[in-house]
């Protein structure tokens, strides 16, 4: 019996947009790019075992970058890991 999904990614009409042009464009990251991607297969309904397999990253970065999008959408700025506060 498999896991129920924990966060169901669906993305808007204009979030997939942007996710696509930032993925054509080949500007961002090579981090950016694969939060793309990671959120892209998601929505296609994909789960995180086919995911990992295709992208070759962890389970705990599939569930990290879906749990930030879940928590605060497309906002790249907090899609980034969180800065660590100076001592």
């Amino acid at each position: 019996m498999g896991r129920k999904k924990l966060y169901n990614i669906l993305l808007r009409e204009g979030e997939r947009e942007e996710l696509k042009r930032n993925l054509r464009k080949g500007k961002s990251s090579a981090r950016s790019q694969t939060r793309a991607r990671i959120l892209l297969l998601a929505d296609e309904g994909r789960d995180d075992d086919e995911i990992i397999d295709i992208l070759k990253v962890s389970k705990s970065t599939v569930c990290r970058i879906k749990k930030r999008y879940f928590e605060g959408g497309l906002d790249l700025r907090y899609m980034k890991k969180p800065a660590v506060e100076p001592l």
